[in-house]
């Protein structure tokens, strides 16, 4: 019974190693999609299914056949490539069946291959947003706004590993505005903020910057507070959400600890006081991220009241001398809907 069945495992392994050979003899070249693929073509699609010990004996044999026989032969890996911007682009709008108003061709998960995230509005002027992966095999709508805007503006947020793309919506008069941050985890696309106030991006120096709008830069005992205002406020992405950095009222003697400060107060000063003005009168307000606010709001004889601020940055307990430009508007201690860091 034992040489039964030794002899039908020799027929078995000599079957097995003369079909190898022929396969891998037909050609001088050998393509595979991925090494993973060639892995799977050169060694686990002939293990047997059994775990006893003969048949560990004829994997191994038939895996050195195949060693052998691949052995001096011309392999090739082939990746898949991108698609390419023009590629995306055409896929996408012919996916969603509209042109896009605005889109933005990036690597999203910094992996080396670039996605393609665009927006366009419906024929409710609402704007759409599709992504396209790099590969064109994924196309699909991924958000979509909670009501009509008349334009539509992408930014973007980059860091180490991955890059962030803000839609950023508003209407063409008034002060309303709205903005969404989505990202790329894992494959996946992630709504991380949708259809919150205001519009971000990141400034010169390296801050997002959350702006939003009001009208209160003025007080006219005749009309009320007018006057359009904007208004910049400071997030931070801590790795899963986005935050706001709120900002804290401090006290007069707070702001003076500063070195600078004194002399950016008299320059404040020299700069808002009039003839006419009654009275000038300061609020502080500081962020985690070493940015200070100095309220300064000018009361004048005629009961008009002009409402502004300026912001400086904080370095090692000094205040930038650089004092900037005096922004109309009242600072708060926060602008968004976001958690608020203090």
């Amino acid at each position: 019974m034992n040489r039964k069945i030794a002899v039908s495992l020799a027929v078995v392994l000599i079957s097995v190693v003369v079909i190898i050979t022929l396969r891998l003899s037909h050609h001088n070249t050998y393509s595979f999609e991925t090494a993973e693929s060639y892995d799977e073509n050169c060694s686990g699609s002939y293990k047997l299914a059994p775990a006893e010990a003969w048949n560990q004996f004829i994997l191994k044999s038939i895996e050195d056949a195949c060693d052998k026989m691949i052995a001096g032969k011309r392999v090739e890996i082939i990746e898949k490539k991108p698609a390419g911007e023009e590629k995306l682009l055409s896929i996408t709008q012919a996916a969603a069946g509209q042109q896009l108003e605005v889109y933005v061709y990036v690597d999203m998960d910094h992996d080396g291959q670039k996605e393609l995230i665009g927006s366009y509005p419906n024929e409710n002027n609402v704007y759409q947003t599709w992504y396209c992966s790099s590969d064109g095999e994924t196309c699909c709508l991924i958000h979509q706004n909670n009501q009509l805007w008349d334009h539509c503006k992408i930014e973007l947020l980059e860091f180490e590993n991955e890059t962030h793309v803000v839609i950023n919506a508003a209407a063409l008069m008034g002060i309303w505005k709205n903005y969404s941050i989505i990202a790329l985890e894992d494959k996946e696309i992630s709504i991380l903020v949708s259809n919150e106030y205001g519009y971000v991006y990141r400034n010169e120096d390296g801050d997002i910057v959350l702006d939003v709008e009001a009208y209160d830069g003025m007080y006219d005992p005749d009309f009320g507070m007018c006057c359009h205002t904007w208004k910049d406020t400071y997030l931070y992405f801590d790795g899963k959400n986005y935050k706001e950095y709120g900002a804290t009222k401090i006290t007069e003697a707070e702001y003076l600890s500063y070195e600078n400060a004194q002399v950016i107060k008299d320059a404040i000063e020299n700069e808002l006081r009039q003839p006419d003005t009654a009275e000038l009168e300061y609020i502080y307000f500081r962020r985690k991220n070493n940015i200070l606010h100095i309220q300064c709001n000018v009361y004048s004889d005629s009961g008009m009241i002009t409402y502004g601020h300026y912001t400086v940055a904080i370095t090692d307990n000094a205040l930038d001398e650089e004092l900037g430009q005096y922004n109309w508007g009242s600072m708060g201690t926060h602008f968004s809907n976001l958690e608020v860091t203090y």
